[in-house]
């Protein structure tokens, strides 16, 4: 009997040792982009912080692509602005691609505070009693890794991201830092 055992542990440790190793998170990434300061009033403006976040979103997956990290993207204008038609959009696409986090990236102004900030945020995919499973809807859950970049919110500063590879550069650079975290 323990010639038995034996054989098939022995046979269980070779059958693992030849599964490929890969972490556990290791499912589908949701690339989310989405731009936030809509202004109905101001096609050119919406238009140019569409064309900001999209590259930014465009930079950040070739860079994690790069990286090794499995992906798929949803990227949303400003004039999208029904947050729910967006977060079931959002999910469902996720659920379809097998996606088990959602990387949300943007970047946006804040007069208030005079800020131009650019946001990566990664979430996990959850259930409400848990990890992801078939056939069940999943629900984001909180943050599990974040970077920020907060600058002026200056004429020269936007131009500057506008028009060179400022954005581009930005964005490789947060999304290094994040798969070297490797969450």
């Amino acid at each position: 009997m323990s010639s038995v055992i034996h054989r098939l542990a022995r046979i269980a440790v070779v059958l693992f040792a030849a599964l490929p190793l890969q972490p556990a998170w290791a499912g589908c990434t949701l690339v989310h982009g989405h731009g936030r300061n809509h202004d109905p009033r101001d096609e050119a403006a919406n238009r140019q912080w569409d064309a900001l976040n999209r590259r930014f979103h465009q930079a950040v997956m070739e860079r994690l692509a790069q990286a090794g990290w499995t992906l798929d993207g949803l990227w949303l204008g400003v004039a999208e602005t029904d947050l729910q038609a967006n977060a079931q959009r959002l999910l469902d696409q996720a659920r379809e691609r097998g996606c088990t986090r959602v990387l949300d990236g943007t970047v946006f102004a804040e007069p208030a505070q005079g800020l131009l900030i650019l946001r990566l945020r990664l979430h996990p995919l959850l259930q409400a009693q848990g990890p992801l499973r078939p056939g069940l809807p999943p629900r984001i859950g909180e943050p599990i890794y974040q970077s920020r970049r907060e600058l002026a919110l200056e004429p020269r500063v936007l131009e500057r991201l506008a028009l060179g590879s400022g954005v581009e550069a930005l964005a490789h650079a947060m999304a290094e830092e994040l798969a070297a975290a490797q969450p």
